[in-house]
């Protein structure tokens, strides 16, 4: 059956915009909120004053980020900034399988009763990079990538949705300029990245007649703990592939070449760890996304994001193919 668009139908009034008061408390769900991007998302938003719920997957990194949140807060209230009214509510929130996360939305719909708050965002920022040249990706390997990257948001968007329905909320979906242009030893985090872009797509046109928008932050090089550790965890599976293969090494052996391909991955590394922009870029657009009466589809953080969103429109993947392959090639003289 068609669905029936009242006359008076217009996405720009049906959408909530605006910041919450005391007297119109707001909740915001926030995943992977740790470290980094996630957790300058949740302070943020709880100086705003919102209350958020932030997933987290130890009780030990929830009560950090509410120390550092309480200690912010206090502080500000004794300069010339009144103390803002929003809190930070850790749960729970492992995206590692539908059973975690249907008991990590307990969790969240436990406090969103108790806090009789409506849901009007869900900030969909939990990740993970496993990266590994692609013949050394396990299944194992890809069912953590598509789980934590991707999957895990598809389901708990779905728990949401008739919650964001109701309060016609926003919700944003943190994905990846690696989705326009796959480096080496990305396959399986571009690959969920990509899906996270089509994926947010579909939704998109879907929810406009219940008045809940869409939009994707697709970031370029951040500055975070996070590729730090994951170059590490890349670089020590690496070595220790090519100790299990070094006795069976043969001249021409395809896997002595991926040496050149880690250490390139590495110098690519090195390169943008200068080139980097802050949490703070990524924030605000996830605060424009969530607060504007205009919010747009797609946010690029970052020179290089928008740079190479334009040249793959522009160039095409040949043409970057061959660039990065020169590129890297410098970068590992």
């Amino acid at each position: 059956m068609a669905y029936d668009v009242p006359n008076e139908y217009c996405f720009l009034s049906m959408t909530r915009s605006g910041k919450p008061t005391p007297e119109r408390p707001l909740a915001v769900l926030v995943t992977g909120t740790s470290t980094g991007i996630g957790r300058g998302i949740a302070l943020t938003l709880a100086q705003q004053g919102y209350t958020v719920i932030a997933g987290v997957r130890q009780t030990a990194h929830g009560a950090a980020l509410v120390h550092d949140f309480k200690k912010n807060d206090a502080s500000m209230s004794q300069g010339t900034v009144v103390r803002s009214g929003g809190q930070i509510c850790p749960v729970i929130l492992d995206l590692a399988s539908e059973a975690t996360i249907a008991e990590g939305w307990e969790r969240v719909n436990a406090q969103l009763q108790a806090l009789d708050a409506p849901l009007v965002g869900l900030v969909n920022n939990a990740g993970n990079a496993t990266l590994r040249v692609a013949e050394w990706l396990s299944v194992s390997d890809w069912q953590t990538a598509l789980w934590t990257n991707f999957l895990g948001a598809v389901e708990l968007t779905r728990l949401a949705l008739p919650q964001l329905r109701a309060s016609h909320g926003r919700l944003v979906n943190i994905g990846s300029i690696a989705a326009w242009m796959t480096p080496p030893c990305y396959a399986s985090y571009s690959a969920s990245k990509a899906a996270v872009g089509a994926w947010s797509r579909a939704l998109r046109s879907e929810l406009l007649p219940f008045g809940v928008a869409v939009a994707v932050v697709e970031p370029g090089v951040i500055v975070t703990p996070g590729p730090a550790r994951s170059l590490k965890e890349m670089m020590d599976h690496h070595h220790q592939r090519q100790q299990e293969i070094q006795e069976n090494a043969t001249p021409g052996d395809p896997h002595a070449v991926y040496s050149y391909t880690t250490e390139s991955v590495r110098a690519m590394f090195d390169f943008g760890a200068d080139g980097g922009v802050s949490v703070g870029h990524v924030v605000d657009m996830v605060e424009h996304a969530l607060q504007s009466p205009t919010p747009r589809s797609k946010y690029y953080v970052g020179l290089d994001a928008r740079f190479l969103a334009a040249s793959f429109t522009i160039l095409g993947e040949p043409v970057l193919d061959w660039l990065a392959l020169q590129f890297l090639k410098v970068l590992s003289l």
